[in-house]
């Protein structure tokens, strides 16, 4: 099998390659397989930090999981700095653990309740690096100060600190042994926007100092427009678009970025009124019962004869990045232009 290429769609050093990612689930009740994530490929550099977006259910979190290994993939790779964390096994994947950690979207379910914060940040370096006495202490204050916490906090339970703080907490956990990767799960949508923007400047600052990646699942687009630099855009556990993502932002290239950016309220309330709405009709198909084709092709604004029948190939995009689309290739032909190049638009 061939190498994964060690230089990223943004030209920098390859940290993490999904490559044809399949991830399928039965249902208890018909044993029908549910297709969860199909065939999905990306990159992401070391220091970077790319966004993964889309609705409820388009396979954003079971990527994540399946990369962690707390669900098994159908088929694909996962290789993270060389090794393929899908084929690892025994002490090769305890290793490489450390290499890879996870912040949670609740951090409270994920902590121990009866643990203080000493041990909950502590336990990983005890664990996985054998670090324990004075020295685990250390680190444990210095991690603390890292997130904006202090020694004080240490014997504390939980239960007593806010959303925000817990959160801290978590990403303090997350980043004990030095990972090479985090991947946030959702991790600042249960957060008013005023602690949305105290975790979001906290990761910048920390990506800054240590060098870390993060692959930043979410489905508010504004957040990942701050944080990321890229972005996946995923629909029934398939990418529909990737890019920079100052490109997918201004000038999308599929039509479901192009709806899903057009959800995003706007600040001010008279551009709010002016602009125009990409409304979705109808829901996503059965992930265990598929069309044929595009699998947006029932809600697209723009669908053609074509896309209920054959699955739109990855296109380049002008810009940066890929786009699965007829729209590239048939029809109007955006000939590798975004949706903003169209002279006629439906109705």
């Amino acid at each position: 099998m061939n190498e994964p290429a060690t230089t990223g769609a943004s030209g920098g050093d390859v940290l993490l390659s999904i490559e044809d990612l399949r991830v399928t689930f039965r249902r208890r009740r018909t044993d029908r397989p549910v297709r969860a994530v199909n065939g999905v490929s990306f990159t992401l550099d070391r220091g970077e930090t790319i966004g993964v977006v889309g609705e409820s259910g388009s396979g954003k979190s079971t990527i994540a999981r399946a990369v962690m290994r707390l669900v098994p993939a159908e088929r694909g790779r996962a290789v993270l700095d060389g090794r393929d964390l899908l084929t690892l096994g025994g002490a090769d994947l305890r290793n490489a653990r450390k290499d890879v950690q996870m912040v949670f979207q609740d951090p409270y379910s994920s902590m121990n309740p009866s643990m203080v914060v000493a041990d909950i940040i502590g336990e990983p370096l005890e664990v996985q690096a054998g670090i324990k006495g004075a020295a685990r202490d250390k680190r444990v204050a210095e991690l603390l100060d890292n997130v904006g916490l202090s020694s004080r906090h240490l014997q504390r339970y939980p239960y007593e600190f806010s959303g925000g703080q817990r959160q801290r907490i978590a990403i303090a956990r997350a980043l004990a042994n030095r990972p090479k990767l985090v991947i946030l799960d959702e991790a600042v949508s249960a957060l008013d926007v005023s602690t949305q923007n105290q975790i979001i400047n906290l990761l910048e600052d920390l990506q800054h100092g240590t060098g870390v990646s993060f692959l930043f699942i979410a489905h508010d687009l504004a957040v990942v427009r701050h944080i990321a630099r890229r972005t996946v855009v995923l629909y029934l556990g398939r990418v529909m678009e990737e890019g920079p993502s100052e490109r997918i932002f201004e000038k999308p290239a599929h039509p479901y970025s192009e709806a899903l950016l057009s959800a995003v309220p706007i600040p001010n309330p008279a551009v709010q009124r002016q602009r125009s709405r990409v409304v979705l009709s109808g829901e996503p198909p059965d992930p265990s019962n598929p069309p044929p084709g595009c699998p947006f092709a029932a809600r697209c604004t723009y669908v053609m004869d074509i896309c209920r029948t054959a699955m739109p190939e990855p296109t380049p995009v002008d810009g940066g990045g890929i786009v699965a689309c007829h729209l590239q290739t048939s029809g109007p032909a955006l000939a590798s232009r975004t949706l903003s190049a169209l002279s006629v638009r439906p109705g």
